[in-house]
């Protein structure tokens, strides 16, 4: 969540907060907007520290395999700046429109509303044989949960909103070396529960 020219410029993280806790996500929201509030104060949790570190591991070795092949093309996070932002989504939908195999760290920046942009980073975008983008995002987990879901439809929704050919099956790729593969239609807002497909 950024505040820029006071808007509130929300991302997937947003929606995972929310799904979670949706006082938090208020405090934060409260925090971000200047009011005073008292947020909790941030402990450091070395199991999750931990977890971070080898979630960033896993997320490298699946570049690295993409490396590998040619196949791709990444973008550095872009800053904070509305400048910034439109300039790497702009890079975003132009390697994109060229067709690039693979794309790290997609940028997206919707301004469709002004007053509710929304920002989000995309691990992968894998271009298909049938010339349809998959959206893959890397979880440490063994299993993919209703977050990384709720992200995986929100990027899927980014890449149709650009005109882009997008595929309607997301993936998350697992900690285990497992594909979870999810079919867009059962886990987009208003859909039913989500169901798993074959994992590869």
């Amino acid at each position: 969540m950024y505040v820029n020219d006071g808007r509130v410029i929300t991302s997937p993280s947003d929606l995972t907060l929310a799904s979670k806790c949706e006082y938090a996500f208020a405090l934060q929201l409260d925090s971000k907007l200047g009011k005073h509030v008292e947020l909790p104060a941030e402990t450091k949790d070395p199991i999750q520290e931990r977890a971070k570190l080898l979630g960033d591991v896993h997320e490298q070795r699946r570049l690295q395999g993409y490396r590998d092949r040619g196949e791709v093309i990444e973008f550095a996070r872009a800053g904070h700046s509305i400048e910034a932002l439109r300039d790497a989504a702009a890079a975003t939908s132009e390697a994109l429109d060229n067709r690039v195999p693979v794309v790290f760290q997609a940028t997206f920046l919707d301004e469709s509303d002004p007053d509710r942009p929304f920002i989000g980073f995309a691990d992968f975008l894998e271009l298909q044989p049938d010339g349809r983008y998959r959206v893959q995002d890397t979880k440490l987990a063994r299993t993919a949960k209703v977050s990384a879901l709720l992200q995986l439809a929100a990027y899927h929704e980014q890449v149709a909103r650009l005109g882009i050919p997008v595929d309607d099956m997301v993936e998350v790729l697992l900690g285990t070396d497992e594909t979870g593969r999810f079919a867009i239609d059962d886990i987009a807002p208003g859909s039913g529960s989500p169901r798993s497909f074959a994992n590869a």
